[in-house]
């Protein structure tokens, strides 16, 4: 009866049926042997084809008496040389049903053989014999698109330059037909490109034209008025909504002061005062109010500079800036106000703060 091939391997129903894409073995007791017993693994084949490779063992409980064997090409036939008992053991060590009573037999070397090492030094040079031919034909594949492009520049130059006249001769055989008059130029290839859209003006053009004044900047402080005091019939108290203009002024300094140090320059045009050359210190006269710099009227503000040597251009900035930023403090303030500017000679400025704080 032939095996059929659609037979699986189910122990718990008697069904022992293996296909072996390697050669099987047997194990065989060695006859030479001395007082150790010796197993002698043995190969099974086809005794008509002498074929081992891809053999198919069934055995059913039950129905049949001795293991059958077949080969790939159809021969069948009964192996008795193969043990029944250790093959119902080996068939369930396959299914992963592991008994210690067994395990001499798998390493007696019972069953199908094992596969053979990989050959990593083969595994590598078809790996990179594979990758050449990958690089060389993509290196070819990207020589030929480059001499592809080419081509084809030219051939549409070409087509172009014989189709030219072609296409003059109907171009004016068109604008014919449609009633146009031709023009001896021809028609240019690049459409003109559209005017941009004019830009709104902006408000002071709008004032300037229809004779508008410009609105003058109301008071940041809507309490005090920007004055720093509120005022009433027999009152007169500090704001307490903002810190008052001379707070703005001294806030204004120590940001122009930061900037110098910076090395920044500042912008802002200087307004109602002549322009003096690096290295010399000025001065100006200060009236209504008092100004005390390190503790003196009459000392002259030297900074990061010996006694006796003039001042370099950052420090003059330094100084000019300090300068203004106490007479434009001296104004806001009026009389009765002092200002103090915090630092010592030879040294930076640091910080500027009002009298009354």
């Amino acid at each position: 009866m032939p095996i059929s091939p659609w037979q699986s391997l189910n122990p718990d129903q008697g069904a022992y049926y293996l296909i072996f894409e390697r050669r099987f073995r047997i194990v065989v007791e060695d006859p030479e042997r001395t007082w150790r017993l010796v197993w002698i693994p043995t190969v099974i084949a086809c005794p008509v084809c002498e074929a081992d490779n891809g053999l198919r063992l069934a055995y059913t409980t039950g129905l049949d008496a001795v293991v059958e064997a077949a080969c790939p090409v159809g021969h069948i036939w009964v192996e008795p040389r193969i043990d029944v008992g250790q093959w119902k053991a080996y068939c369930r060590y396959r299914t992963g049903m592991l008994e210690a009573d067994w395990l001499w037999l798998i390493e007696a070397g019972f069953g199908e053989e094992p596969p053979p090492p990989i050959d990593y030094a083969e595994d590598i040079r078809q790996g990179a014999v594979a990758f050449a031919k990958v690089a060389r034909r993509r290196a070819k594949a990207t020589a030929r698109r480059e001499v592809r492009k080419v081509k084809k520049k030219v051939a549409k130059r070409a087509r172009n330059e014989v189709m030219r006249p072609v296409a003059a001769f109907l171009r004016v055989t068109w604008t014919m037909q449609a009633g146009g008059a031709v023009q001896k130029g021809g028609s240019p290839r690049r459409r003109a490109a559209e005017p941009k859209p004019p830009k709104t003006p902006p408000l002071s053009a709008y004032r300037k034209a229809y004779g508008m004044e410009t609105p003058e900047k109301g008071p940041k402080c809507l309490v005090c008025e920007d004055s720093g005091r509120i005022t009433a019939p027999g009152v007169s108290i500090p704001c307490t909504e903002c810190a008052g203009p001379v707070a703005a002024v001294l806030e204004e300094a120590e940001r122009r002061v930061e900037r110098v140090r910076q090395g920044k320059e500042d912008r802002s045009p200087h307004k109602g005062r002549r322009p003096e050359r690096p290295g010399q210190a000025s001065s100006s006269p200060v009236t209504g109010s008092v100004v005390v710099v390190n503790g003196s009227n009459e000392q002259v503000i030297a900074t990061r500079s010996a006694p006796g040597r003039p001042l370099s251009d950052q420090d003059a900035k330094l100084a000019r800036a300090v300068e203004e930023a106490a007479e434009g403090a001296i104004k806001a303030a009026g009389d009765g106000h002092g200002v103090h500017v915090h630092g010592r000679n030879n040294s930076v400025i640091t910080h500027v703060t009002g009298a009354d704080r």
